[in-house]
């Protein structure tokens, strides 16, 4: 790394002249934002919208070398694409931070900069892995203590009754809680992320600009430890929103780096690899869906003459689509999807309403078909799990097309790990491969994409996200 002063008393120009050195794709992604002052913002710091906004005021109490990596890590946050792409449902935006500094861990060789660590999750997950679960840990934790506050506040008043005869002894419960103020002030804030606190810090420091509703402004709380308190978390990823056009031109410069061997300058072997996969195509199971979904509802158009014909009037018929499609779901259960995979399939069978289909018919499979079709007129959170047995695909289309009743569709929940079946003439039913990891998709995409559309889905993500509607 360049050499960088450990002097108090930062200068910005001074760092982004370093990085122009020692981090070209860094300094290059920088140049596709507006840089702009905001003083009254809590972090050093941030991307607000398509801008790079820095906190001048806190210049005098850090080093250069923490504000070049904390413009360092938040040029990162940006080439991998956290700050323009679509945020998971119901994540605060502290939780979003800490789920992007986990996804940064062994990306780049930070010095002063504290990020958060990874504690009991496993490296190398996306932005929504971690940001999901520890959201998800949040809301346990905010409430479990009104759980306890309920059940100890009888025996709190029972003990101010004795301690304070005649309602005299009242000042030590102030002092008590005046140290707990304080005390609180002082910590960074943990995990948690859903407190009324926290609420108010994320208000602090955001305008409709970004520029903060206060005057005069709150000095950022980050000292040269280089350690985020949890306003600053607040404020560093308050201001990411969807961005399709400022993705694709850090795209392109991502990947003019990588084709070219140089400009990736400090980033860690681990950072490349994953620059490499941001630029594979995201295959999106939910949107694949919603596309099957309208392919095989498409078909229900019927003519009538109680509407008028959009082009003629009343002179031909009209047409209206009944949303009656029969759908049949084929789950795999054998031996080598796990369990866990099977119950993120019957979550997603249990939110398959929202696509708009009324009837859903499932029958479970492995080397032959293990239960009869059962029709699933409301979602149902516990189905039985029967064969775990081999894998053979040809049974259920060899089912469906001996089946006095007509499907519009044919999906499969599976690993994908067994031989492509035949289609006999006259099949009707379109198929659909939802797989249950992106290994087992990569591995059978090709062959299985000659009979039908496959997609995947991260079962962990799925089964957490779902936790939090």
């Amino acid at each position: 790394m360049v050499y960088l002063e450990k002097q108090l008393g930062a200068d910005i120009n001074s760092v982004m002249d370093r990085m122009f050195l020692a981090d070209p794709l860094l300094f290059r992604v920088s140049c596709l934002f507006q840089r702009k002052i905001n003083n009254k913002m809590h972090c050093i710091v941030r991307v607000w919208k398509d801008e790079i906004q820095i906190n001048e005021a806190v210049f005098p109490e850090i080093t250069n070398r923490l504000l070049y990596e904390e413009m360092a890590c938040t040029l990162i946050r940006i080439v991998l694409n956290h700050t323009s792409a679509r945020k998971p449902e119901g994540v605060k935006a502290n939780i979003l931070t800490r789920a992007s500094d986990m996804v940064m861990n062994g990306f780049y060789p930070f010095r002063e900069k504290q990020l958060t660590p990874l504690h009991h999750f496993p490296q190398g997950k996306d932005l929504a892995f971690y940001a999901i679960r520890l959201q998800a840990e949040a809301n346990m934790k905010k409430d479990k203590p009104q759980q306890n506050d309920n059940q100890d506040g009888d025996n709190d008043e029972d003990k101010e009754k004795q301690q304070s005869p005649g309602g005299g002894g009242g000042g030590s419960s102030d002092n008590d809680e005046d140290e707990n103020n304080q005390n609180g002030n002082k910590s960074r804030g943990g995990s948690s992320g859903g407190s009324e606190n926290d609420e108010q810090q994320q208000d602090q420091g955001q305008g409709d600009d970004g520029d903060g509703d206060s005057d005069e402004g709150p000095v950022s709380q980050q000292t040269k430890s280089g350690r985020d308190d949890e306003a600053s978390l607040w404020d560093q990823s308050s201001g990411w929103e969807e961005n399709a056009f400022k993705s694709e031109q850090v795209k392109r410069e991502v990947q003019q780096a990588i084709l070219s061997g140089q400009g990736c300058g400090n980033l860690t072997g681990t950072a490349k690899e994953a620059l490499k996969a941001n630029l594979e195509p995201k295959v999106d199971y939910r949107e694949m869906l919603r596309g099957y979904q309208a392919s095989i509802t498409a078909s229900n158009r019927i003519l009538t003459r109680m509407k008028p014909n959009r082009r003629t009037g009343f002179t031909q018929m009209g047409s209206r689509r009944e949303m009656k499609s029969r759908l049949l779901v084929a789950i795999d259960t054998s031996g080598s999807v796990a369990s866990l995979s099977l119950a993120g399939f019957f979550s997603v069978i249990n939110h398959m309403f929202r696509f708009g289909i009324e009837t859903i018919d499932v029958v479970q499979f492995d080397h032959g078909i293990q239960t009869e079709i059962t029709s699933i007129q409301k979602a149902n959170p516990e189905v039985s799990v029967v064969g775990r047995g081999g894998t053979d695909f040809q049974c259920v289309v060899d089912m469906v097309a001996k089946s006095k009743q007509t499907y519009d569709g044919l999906l499969f929940f599976t690993d994908g790990y067994a031989p492509v079946p035949k289609i006999p003439a006259g099949f009707k039913p379109k198929i659909f491969w939802l797989m249950d990891s992106e290994e087992s998709w990569k591995s059978n995409r090709k062959e299985l994409g000659t009979v039908g559309r496959t997609a995947w889905m991260d079962v962990d993500t799925e089964v957490a996200r779902l936790s939090l509607n």
